[in-house]
């Protein structure tokens, strides 16, 4: 699972850091991503199920090898 979740301390904030699924850099196309309901279990504090609930990441490249628009 390539998703991490934090909380931002002293807000109570959490974040989501999401990296390729192929490669490891910094990801920003997601498929199969529920954000709401991920933040739903982040409050109820199953976090395992909260990255799950955020699919899977790819940057732009492996992106778009998986959708084949070389």
């Amino acid at each position: 699972m390539t998703v991490r979740l934090g909380r931002i301390e002293g807000t109570g904030a959490c974040a989501f850091l999401h990296t390729c699924e192929e490669c490891g850099v910094d990801a920003s196309f997601g498929i199969n991503v529920s954000y709401r309901a991920a933040l739903n279990a982040v409050d109820k504090g199953k976090f395992e199920l909260a990255k799950e609930l955020l699919g899977k990441w790819y940057c732009l490249t492996h992106w778009r090898k998986l959708n084949g628009t070389n």
